[in-house]
């Protein structure tokens, strides 16, 4: 081999070395991105489950109340029954 074509085939492999050098680093920035999104896509899936999870305390502390409300709406309806009946046997 003449000194020209090794400086040629040294030319041509720091051409190379450089091309993958900017390939590895182009990777790099686009896994650094890719888990950038992916550590907010956690976050934000995090925060869903939270309000998820109110949603459902509140759903539940409703239902209770709802509970509540017919209990009470019971005990009114039988009072008002007694009220009736007693109104009735006073006439």
């Amino acid at each position: 081999m003449t000194p020209e074509q090794v400086e040629a085939i040294l030319q041509s492999n720091a051409k190379a070395i450089e091309a993958n050098s900017n390939a590895i680093a182009e990777s790099r920035r686009q896994i650094s991105a890719l888990y950038q999104l992916n550590a907010e896509l956690v976050r934000d899936r995090a925060t869903m489950f939270e309000i998820l999870q109110g949603l459902n305390e509140d759903r539940v502390r409703t239902s209770e109340n709802i509970s509540i409300l017919a209990e009470q709406s019971s005990r009114q309806n039988q009072l008002l029954e007694r009220i009736a009946d007693a109104l009735e046997n006073q006439n």
